[in-house]
């Protein structure tokens, strides 16, 4: 999961090059891969919340650790999730339109808001997979 969501961000950082050339067929193809990882990312997690709560009754109440596990994950998840309504609105509405002085910031801001939650993942892996693992 965490290699699928560090590659969309390397994918935000590709289409910001093409946008900064002017390639906007290019910004728009590399903004589409970006979506699709972090849907895999998001779906790869729904399906990790499935697999503990089902297989191992490792539940939100279950401990400190879990409430703590679920929620960051999850809030996590929800900004993931954010991310990839904002990036596919901007797709969707400037589809036809090109990169005009309007649109660019507007990418630009959003390419810098999912290195955000790409930090923040490393972060939240680091102190609950690596570190709280054996907390449960």
């Amino acid at each position: 999961m965490t290699m699928i969501l560090l590659t969309s961000s390397m994918t935000s950082v590709f289409a910001m090059f093409a946008m900064k050339k002017n390639k906007f067929k290019q910004m728009m193809a590399w903004m589409i891969v970006t979506v699709v990882l972090g849907m895999v990312f998001l779906g790869l997690e729904i399906y990790e919340f499935q697999h503990y709560v089902h297989d191992y009754e490792f539940g939100f109440t279950t401990s400190a650790f879990s409430s703590a596990f679920y929620t960051l994950v999850g809030l996590h998840g929800a900004h993931v999730l954010f991310g990839l309504g904002w990036i596919t609105l901007l797709i969707v509405r400037n589809f036809r339109s090109g990169i005009t002085l309007t649109n660019a910031p507007k990418f630009y801001v959003a390419s810098l808001y999912w290195h955000f939650i790409d930090v923040v993942w490393v972060f939240i892996f680091t102190v609950v997979y690596l570190m709280g693992a054996g907390g449960y």
